[in-house]
């Protein structure tokens, strides 16, 4: 039969075999130290040890998937607002977004041209989609324009149970009113109850109030 290696051949074959495909400048410089210096090799092999865990844990902390975020909002043809600004938040947060349509809009940096509104059956089902899937970790909505897409929403999101940052999109920056009262008085019945955050400009804020 083989004899068996040598206590110290022992310990610098496991740790090079756990530093396999994990080569660093460092973890070089150590083994050539280990074949240089044979008589004092347990410091250095425990080294390679920790080096080769360490890489390992930031290997595993990379692969791991980011959270996700249900985005369900209006799009912006110019880029500058709704989902398409979520979106890119929530990418440069390092998060995976997700996304509900509830209209498609025609503006630029010069105004808004048009705005078509998605029905809030197809809402549904984009938002059903989305749960029957995925998992989001939480949850934000834009522009909701009417009463039955405020109230679509309102009750995915319960039934799903997701912490929920509400952004009223209701009146522009120029002081205009976006929708009609009726979704103003939906908004603060159905979706402000289920809102972790509310986030509101002044104008926005007295409407929710009933001081507007």
């Amino acid at each position: 039969p083989n004899p068996l290696p040598k206590p110290d051949q022992t310990a610098q074959t496991s740790s090079r075999g756990a530093l396999r495909g994990l080569e660093t400048p460092r973890a070089i410089a150590s083994i050539e130290h280990e074949r240089e210096n044979p008589k004092q090799n347990m410091a250095p092999s425990l080294q390679l040890l920790i080096i080769a865990y360490t890489t390992l844990l930031q290997r595993a902390t990379a692969l791991r998937p980011p959270p996700q975020v249900l985005v369900v909002s209006g799009s912006d043809s110019g880029g500058g607002a709704g989902m398409q600004a979520d979106i890119k938040t929530c990418a440069a947060l390092g998060a995976f977004a997700c996304s509900a349509v509830t209209a498609l809009t025609a503006q630029n940096t010069k105004g808004v041209h048009g705005v078509h509104g998605v029905p809030p059956d197809f809402i549904e089902a984009q938002l059903d989609a989305v749960f029957d899937d995925l998992a989001p970790a939480a949850a934000k909505t834009g522009m909701l324009a009417t009463p039955d897409v405020v109230a679509a929403v309102a009750d995915r999101l319960a039934a799903a149970r997701v912490p929920l940052v509400v952004d009223p999109v209701m009146v522009s920056a120029h002081g205009d009113a976006l929708v009609e009262p009726d979704t103003v008085a939906a908004i603060r019945e159905r979706l402000l109850p289920l809102a972790a955050v509310l986030t509101p400009n002044a104008r926005e804020a007295g409407l929710l109030l009933d001081e507007a």
